[in-house]
């Protein structure tokens, strides 16, 4: 159980580095983007990292299947995130709205596209290196990291619900690492 949670916290946080080297490709800024308020982690990327490798278990030989599975399942993980979020945050936390084949702004056919392809990049060759990296640790320091971890996550969470609560109260700004979360600060202030 241990190593799940750990390979979590290193796929939320390579999520987030990704995220920021594209912002950058993008639009020449640098940006950070953040699900949390301290913690540089993007929590949609540990869940699909975790989900992902397991599910598409078997089909490693077949690169068809595992770009279409990969894709089908990348983009069930970030819909089901996106709908989440919207539900409890009440604005978007990312749009693709303006994208040709989108699906309620959540998902789009061009990221899907990719994430089939970064699907097969996880399986053949960055899960193994995880699985590798995080299996020869020694049990104690396994165990201690992911305390440490856990601690540290948990923390954040209960600030950034602390943020975001105060936020919806007293109305407000939002901290800059949620700066791609359009009209939030104005839609929580409306259902006041």
């Amino acid at each position: 159980m241990i190593e799940i949670f750990l390979k979590f916290c290193l796929y939320s946080v390579a999520g987030w580095a990704v995220e920021m080297f594209w912002n950058i490709l993008m639009t020449g800024k640098v940006r950070q983007k953040r699900m949390l308020l301290y913690m540089p982690m993007c929590p949609v990327y540990g869940f699909g990292g975790v989900l992902i490798p397991s599910l598409l278990s078997g089909f490693e030989e077949n690169v068809l299947i595992m770009f279409i599975a990969g894709a089908i399942l990348a983009s069930a993980v970030e819909l089901l995130y996106y709908l989440r979020c919207l539900c409890v945050f009440r604005g978007r936390i990312w749009n693709y709205s303006s994208m040709r084949f989108n699906y309620c702004g959540g998902i789009c056919l061009e990221y899907s596209v990719m994430w089939g392809l970064l699907a097969g990049c996880v399986v053949w060759i960055i899960d193994p290196a995880v699985d590798k990296l995080i299996y020869a640790m020694p049990g104690f320091l396994k165990f201690m990291t992911g305390v440490f971890m856990g601690v540290l996550t948990a923390s954040d969470i209960r600030l950034t619900a602390k943020c975001l609560l105060e936020i919806k109260k007293n109305g407000g700004e939002l901290p800059a690492c949620f700066w791609y979360m359009e009209k939030f600060s104005e839609n929580l202030t409306k259902q006041s």
